[in-house]
């Protein structure tokens, strides 16, 4: 009988309450779902005041409240949690001013804990405000006895054992709701201590995984490199067992393209870049063009390169796109344009245009231009350069006049980076 009783408190108490409820409504729904059973209980035994004192306006305003109650437990089992709330306060409220109204015994200790319960319930500021106007007002009322339309007198002894007990009453209940404000500052506290332990502990988890992704990045960075290197010396080989000279040159060109995107790989494992999936191509291209000179001339000091690169970012894909280019570029100049010049200059600008678009303009001294404008004698080189900048939705201008080549890709640039050299 004992454990039947208690499961239909546990259900009561846990009316409206789903298992995804948020910590802080699961609390005032259940404070809300005890307090209205412990004055269902208490209603239903002071309504027999009204007996006693053979007054029927107590016992209508005790069962009208007791009813209300009932009506709380409803609408929180609905989720209507505003008007349970509503329903809670104000008829409790009004069953207090109005029973100190018909009889002047202790009815109006019952205001305090009401206070303290509407003050950890209440939410919004304007509503808690006006509900503790609301006490006060029936506060003055019942200690002014301002409306005494109803009021009975009591045998004293009856008065003084109701006031006594009235008192003790609404005193239990005031500790109760201070205990509340306890509890649930204390299990809040203990939720934002694991909280706490939980994100720490998360963080170090994070911290572990991303030195730990870090660390293979930079090992597969390493890998590729090497892999691109070991491909190279084997096209090297095989270059030298040629005797075709046509055929030796196109292993060659083969072997600075697949150099020219090892140079990605190295600078993302160098250079504190592991934690990045990103390349400079401003340091990417200060570092590719030395390498072309020394892989194409015999002389270097008889070539002039002048390099103008902004601060652009890009991730590896686009980068090797655009170091492809680069190489094609410049290598057609330096084989083909100033090849018998006698001044060999070749000038490579690389620049924003806009936030979405990269521009990179070669002229050269020579006639290395005029021979890619001329589709017939244009090698794989050109194809090369002519698909790439048609996978990024850009275009190929060739100007004959000014021997110049320029490229716009449309790419989505890391707009963090100024575009200042």
């Amino acid at each position: 009988m004992v454990s039947k009783v208690r499961n239909i408190f546990y259900r009561a108490l846990n009316l409206g309450i789903e298992e995804e409820s948020d910590f802080d409504l699961y609390q005032k729904v259940r404070i809300l779902n005890g307090l209205s059973m412990i004055a269902i209980v208490f209603l239903a035994f002071n309504s027999l005041w009204g007996n006693v004192l053979n007054n029927v306006f107590i016992t209508v305003i005790n069962f009208t409240t007791l009813v209300c109650m009932l009506l709380v437990l409803f609408l929180n089992s609905r989720h209507s949690y505003i008007f349970a709330r509503a329903l809670f306060f104000l008829s409790l409220a009004f069953h207090v001013g109005s029973i100190e109204l018909i009889i002047d015994v202790g009815a109006h200790f019952y205001l305090f804990p009401l206070f303290i319960v509407a003050a950890f319930v209440i939410e919004r500021k304007i509503y808690l405000y006006t509900y503790f106007s609301l006490i006060l007002f029936l506060f003055v009322v019942s200690e002014e006895g301002l409306f005494p339309f109803f009021t009975i007198k009591p045998d004293p002894r009856i008065q003084q054992l109701i006031t006594i007990i009235d008192g003790v009453v609404a005193f239990g209940l005031s500790i109760f709701s201070v205990s509340l404000f306890r509890e649930q500052y204390a299990q809040n506290r203990e939720v934002i201590i694991k909280q706490n332990q939980l994100l720490k502990k998360t963080a170090e988890i994070s911290e572990e995984h991303a030195e730990l992704a870090s660390l293979l990045l930079s090992e597969m960075n390493h890998r590729v490199k090497n892999n691109l290197q070991v491909i190279s010396s084997l096209l090297n080989i095989q270059a030298n067992q040629l005797e075709d000279k046509a055929a030796k040159n196109a292993i060659h060109d083969s072997i600075q393209r697949i150099s020219s995107i090892a140079l990605i790989h190295r600078q993302l494992y160098q250079k504190n870049n592991m934690h990045s999936t990103k390349i400079d191509i401003a340091e990417y291209t200060n570092e590719l063009i030395p390498f072309i000179k020394k892989f194409l001339t015999a002389n270097e000091n008889e070539i002039t390169i002048n390099v103008n690169v902004q601060k652009i970012i890009l991730p590896v894909d686009e980068a090797v796109s655009v170091g492809l280019i680069i190489n094609e570029t410049i290598t057609n100049s330096l084989k083909h344009g100033i090849k018998d010049q006698k001044n060999k200059t070749i000038n490579l600008d690389i620049r924003r245009d806009g936030n979405e678009k990269i521009q990179i303009v070669v002229k050269d001294s020579g006639t290395g231009i005029q021979r890619m404008a001329d589709e017939n004698n244009a090698g794989f080189g050109y194809e090369l350069i002519h698909t790439l900048v048609s996978n990024y939705r850009g275009n190929l201008i060739i100007d004959e006049v000014k021997n110049m080549i320029t490229i716009e890709l449309d790419y989505e640039l890391d707009n963090t980076n100024p575009p200042n050299q």
